[in-house]
């Protein structure tokens, strides 16, 4: 998948112009700064406790439900 390790990711669905992947992430671990030209990130959270990063946006912490 990439250069980086997560404890999982699963694909949901994916077909044209969708792709709907489910990411878990062990305590510590994230994904590397990068940008899409041609897709947007979408994100939700399941259960516990998720902060997310964005370059021109304050840090936004998620969790179930949000």
């Amino acid at each position: 998948m990439s250069d980086y390790q997560l404890k999982a990711v699963v694909q949901i669905a994916g077909g044209p112009g969708v792709l709907i992947r489910e990411f878990t992430f062990a305590p510590g671990e994230s994904t590397p700064w990068h940008r899409h030209s041609q897709m947007t990130d979408r994100c939700y959270g399941l259960e516990g406790r998720v902060t997310l990063e964005r370059r021109d946006q304050p840090a936004l912490e998620i969790g179930p439900g949000e």
